[in-house]
């Protein structure tokens, strides 16, 4: 948990107990992510929306380039679940809104640990989306007529150019989307083209 208000921290940590989960409340999300770095089996954090040092937007990239699949839970007035739902669009997988009885604390709990699979998917489009942007024009051509079916001679033909090239460039594509077959490729355009059209799990507890 991440809070320094002091009005919701005790009932969670009394429902994580019960539920034989261990909670620890820290101060700032600094330190979270300090500690996030060392945890190990699955984690998920309540971040209180009243937190001034929360960039939402810089939370979500931190954790994205640490590999940290940590599904977030923000905790929120109702009179602040708007602006809420709005700043938390690229980062919170959860909004739970106070007054948080026990039955509410215990469901978002369990939602969020839930959520894990959800949020390693959500990385793996953001992860094969960039790879997919460093491709040049004539590998993201030759990637896509690949992925489509066509044998190197019959994209050679169609670009107009020979085989050898063909091979060349798409090994390069290859070592870009840090794939290592043709299936693997496959799922990494797939993966990435959801980027713009995968819509970001985002759901209000409560």
């Amino acid at each position: 948990m991440v809070s320094t208000s002091g009005q919701w921290e005790t009932q969670a940590s009394e429902v994580a107990a019960a539920a034989g989960i261990r909670c620890v409340t820290i101060a700032s999300v600094t330190r979270f992510l300090e500690a996030a770095r060392h945890c190990q089996g699955q984690v998920c954090a309540f971040i209180d929306y009243q937190n001034p040092d929360v960039n939402w937007v810089d939370l979500y990239q931190t954790l994205f380039e640490n590999g940290l699949e940590i599904p977030i839970v923000v905790v929120a007035e109702e009179s602040q679940l708007m602006l809420a739902t709005e700043a938390v669009k690229h980062c919170a997988n959860f909004v739970i809104t106070r007054p948080i009885d026990r039955g509410m604390m215990r469901e978002a709990i369990d939602s969020a640990f839930d959520s894990h699979r959800i949020v390693g998917h959500q990385f793996a489009v953001q992860r094969h989306h960039r790879r997919l942007l460093t491709l040049s024009d004539r590998e993201r051509s030759i990637v896509d007529l690949a992925v489509d079916g066509a044998p190197n001679k019959q994209i050679a033909t169609r670009l107009g150019l020979s085989v050898k090239t063909i091979e060349r460039v798409r090994q390069n594509a290859y070592k870009k989307l840090e794939v290592r077959s043709t299936a693997e490729m496959t799922r990494a355009v797939i993966l990435g083209g959801l980027h713009d059209i995968y819509p970001k799990q985002q759901s209000m507890l409560g």
